[in-house]
């Protein structure tokens, strides 16, 4: 696929997913971005099919806060732009969308969270 005919692609799903990782990622009046936890626990909702992501209880982010930190590290790694330079249009859009969702959240939850 041309880099141009890619780049359209992503422009296209970009409008369409949009809906549905606004509706993941924010809160109903869309302007602040959910907990961390609640994305955390909720991530696999919005993951490609087969991403080997193994779902994690908001209980266990809720008990101890390095656990949120470990999975939070894990799933930043996983929808890593540049781990997705050869992956479908489709799943780049969706990393770049996690990714950037779950780093505003982490940012916004600072003091919460221990960092």
């Amino acid at each position: 696929m041309s880099d141009e005919k890619l780049k359209q692609e992503k422009l296209s799903l970009g409008y369409e997913t949009k809906a549905e990782m606004d509706k993941w990622a924010k809160t109903a009046d869309g302007n602040k971005f959910k907990d961390i936890r609640t994305l955390i626990s909720t991530v696999h909702t919005v993951l490609w099919p087969n991403s080997n992501w193994t779902p994690v209880s908001l209980s266990e982010l809720v008990a101890n806060n390095s656990n949120t930190k470990r999975f939070y590290r894990k799933a930043i790694l996983m929808c890593h732009p540049d781990r997705h330079q050869e992956a479908s249009a489709e799943q780049q859009v969706r990393a770049d969308r996690i990714f950037e969702a779950l780093n505003s959240a982490f940012r916004a939850a600072g003091d919460q969270i221990g960092r």
